[in-house]
Parts: structure tokens; C-alpha cells; sequence
């Protein structure tokens, strides 16, 4: 299956509206939503990666929304702040709070806003799961037909090995049903981890597929694709 995923992606990083010009206006007023863990958007984790802090930076009372049923907040509404950065305009708040989000089992990434209103202004910031965890070997590849895979290496026929790494963000077991691929190392703590899968020598005359399943604690997987060419 094809998971190109085209959405509109939208940001909108710093809002402000400015009542006069004078430096101590206390009209000024600032609204900012950004991701504690990632500095990049739209927002993204890997199908594993179950929460987050949301770092809300207004000088108003807030109120924080978003439009999927896979996301929950600790709070969604507050007057108060947990911080402050005093400002020629007067005072920003920063407040966090904890957002929960739901494995991603669902075979797709998915992506919803969340949405910040004070002082009837409003931004909002998008975040995307994706379907898959985060392998580093064998890197994503393009799908399409001809049975590409999403993860996958293409081995010489006498290939006897190959080498996978991945980041957990929960422990995960990694297991095969193939009968000339053999996994030595099965389980896995969160982290940066690598190991090497052994192979047999394909003397078929033919090329072949196998596939070994990395499976996070939380419920999400990801199939990793080894091809042996014809000898």
C-alpha cells in the first residue's frame, strides 16, 4: 500500500497584535505553540512515541483544542502560568502541558491541529504520526509497484548477513517467520539500538523475499524487507 502522505502542512510559529506603537502599550499581546522534544514542523513522531509537552507562550488567558480522537491534553484551559519572560510590552507567560497521544497502529500516518485561542487571536500547530517506527537501516524507500516495501535491502545472493539499527521510544522484540532468515538478538529496550540478522546463501536460482517484524511493547510494528537476488 502506498502511504505517500500530501497534506497541506500549517504553522503559524508567532502571532502578535499590536495596539499602538508606544513600548509600554498593554495591548500588546503574544501567542506561540511549539512541541517541547521537536524543533521541527510540522511536528512529527515516530508510531511508538505516546507523549509530549505542549510549551503554550501567551500573555492571556488560553485556551487549547484539536480535532482527532487520538490526542488528549492533562488541561485544556488556564489562566495561569508556570513561567515568565518579562517583555518591554509587559509579561509572556510560558505554560506546559502534557499531551498523550495513542500508538499508531493504524497502517497510515495521521496528522491533526492543535489549536490555541487567547485574546481572540488563535494559531495552530500541526502534528503528524507516523504509521511506521524509527528505523535508520535499512532508510524509508518510495513504494510503488513491482513490490517495493517501505523498508527493505536488496543482498547478493551469498549475502549471509545484514545489519539493522532503529530508535525505540518504548522496549520492542524483533521476530521473523522465514525460514532462511534467523534473528539472534529478539528483544529490545528504548533507545538507539543495532544488530545483525544471518542469512543462508540463496541457492534457489531465484530471487526471494523474507521479512523480519520489529514490534514496539505499545502495539505498533514495522515489516523490514530482505531480498536475495538470484545466484
Amino acid at each position: 500500500m502506498n502511504k505517500k502522505f500530501g497534506i497541506l502542512t500549517l504553522f503559524v510559529g508567532l502571532l502578535m497584535f499590536v495596539a499602538g506603537c508606544s513600548s509600554d502599550d498593554p495591548d500588546f499581546h503574544t501567542l506561540r505553540l511549539d512541541a517541547q522534544s521537536v524543533d521541527k514542523y510540522p511536528v512529527t513522531y515516530y508510531a511508538d512515541q505516546k507523549s509530549d509537552s505542549l510549551e503554550i507562550h501567551t500573555t492571556d488567558s488560553w485556551e487549547v483544542n484539536t480535532n482527532c480522537n487520538w490526542m488528549v491534553f492533562k488541561e485544556t484551559a488556564s489562566a495561569i502560568a508556570s513561567g515568565e519572560v518579562k517583555y518591554i510590552y509587559g509579561t509572556e507567560y510560558l505554560v506546559t502541558r502534557c499531551m498523550w497521544f495513542g500508538a499508531n497502529t493504524t497502517g497510515s500516518d495521521r496528522e491533526t491541529f492543535i489549536t490555541a485561542k487567547a485574546n481572540k487571536q488563535q494559531v495552530s500547530l500541526v502534528v503528524r504520526q507516523y504509521y511506521h517506527l524509527n528505523i535508520t537501516i535499512p532508510q524509508k524507500a518510495s513504494t510503488g509497484l513491482n513490490n517495493e516495501y517501505d523498508f527493505s535491502q536488496s543482498l547478493a545472493a551469498n549475502a549471509t548477513s545484514s545489519k539493522l539499527a532503529f530508535t525505540l521510544y518504548a522496549d520492542a522484540t524483533l521476530k521473523t517467520e522465514t525460514p532462511w532468515i534467523s534473528v539472534s538478538d529478539e528483544t529490545f529496550k528504548a533507545g538507539d539500538n543495532s544488530t545483525e540478522i544471518t542469512l543462508q546463501v540463496n541457492n534457489t536460482g531465484e530471487k526471494r523475499t523474507g521479512k523480519v517484524t520489529l514490534k514496539s511493547e505499545t502495539g505498533a510494528s514495522t515489516d523490514i524487507y530482505i531480498t536475495q537476488k538470484a545466484s
